[in-house]
């Protein structure tokens, strides 16, 4: 059989992991640019919208420096404003931690091998200390993750065990991890009889693991009558920023969907392990009765942002 080399490097953006609603250093002139010149030169954008804007975006994600200042070129900043509004918030913020978290989030959803996930948290813009850190930080079996991969490849995929074994090697991992890896899945290697099921998470693993994604924003809990898992704000600045979605503020707004993007990657997760027939609904701080999202087998059945 042909090997068909694969390779995913780029992380998907918000998942798994919930991106909720939403030190000084300016920017530096070239060349010998006086104090003065610099300030004129950002009267061009509004510096206040430019620190919030990196501050609400740096807030529930774990971008990069360089990541957070495309993402605010990407809403609409000058490369000088975006640079501003990031710099202006850094001394506050732990690259090396941000790029561990980065890794954690990763290795969540999709396996690696330590050379690609070094190369994931370069695609994303950290740098080689920052990677360094992350990858002796995290507690991560690189064998066990050469298993998922293979499994992973198998789930789409006929492969012999050879052939499996050159696919794992090409991802980066070790002989020693890809030979170990394809013995724990020589069951669905190419002419097994039988195609076992990969173990499935029950309720209580599912629940486990939405209430740790949302652990630092507020509670989580399951209703098992109309099999639904509801989130509810609590954390102050998770709650303010709702409050402001629901007054209709628009400022909030591109936030708010990336948060609407990573619940609905979240109830796509909770239909593949459960089975279909279960919501997730993200409650209004102030009352719990009223739904201002609602989704249902990952699929978006309202969203306040909709009334606007």
């Amino acid at each position: 059989m042909k090997v068909k080399f694969i390779s995913q490097k780029r992380i998907l953006a918000t998942l798994m992991v919930i991106i909720m609603v939403l030190g000084l250093v300016a920017c530096s002139g070239e060349g010998t640019s006086t104090a003065s010149e610099k300030e004129e030169s950002l009267e061009e954008f509004d510096k206040e919208n430019a620190k919030k804007l990196a501050e609400e975006n740096a807030r529930y994600s774990n971008y990069s420096k360089t990541g957070l200042i495309e993402l605010l070129e990407y809403e609409g900043l000058s490369s000088e404003a975006a640079k501003y509004g990031v710099e202006s918030i850094e001394a506050g913020l732990d690259w090396k931690e941000r790029a561990k978290n980065t890794a954690e989030t990763y290795l969540t959803y999709q396996a690696a091998s330590e050379k690609g996930l070094r190369e994931v948290l370069e695609y994303e813009g950290f740098e080689k200390d920052q990677v360094e850190f992350a990858i002796k930080s995290i507690e991560v079996d690189w064998k066990e993750q050469a298993r998922k991969k293979a499994l992973n490849y198998l789930e789409f995929q006929e492969f012999t065990k050879d052939d499996l074994i050159v696919q794992l090697i090409y991802e980066g991992f070790s002989e020693e991890e890809a030979k170990w890896g394809v013995s724990k899945s020589e069951d669905l290697l190419a002419g097994a009889e039988e195609v076992p099921k990969e173990e499935e998470l029950d309720q209580e693993a599912v629940f486990d693991i939405i209430e740790e994604s949302f652990t630092d924003m507020g509670d989580v809990r399951y209703i098992e009558e109309s099999k639904t898992f509801t989130l509810l704000p609590t954390e102050e600045d998770t709650v303010d920023a709702t409050l402001l979605l629901v007054s209709g503020d628009e400022d909030v707004l591109d936030s708010w969907l990336f948060m609407t993007e990573s619940l609905r990657s979240m109830s796509e997760f909770v239909m593949d392990s459960l089975g279909s027939g279960y919501s997730v609904h993200f409650l209004h701080p102030s009352n719990e009765d009223k739904v201002l999202l609602d989704l249902y087998d990952g699929e978006i059945k309202y969203n306040i942002a909709d009334d606007f």
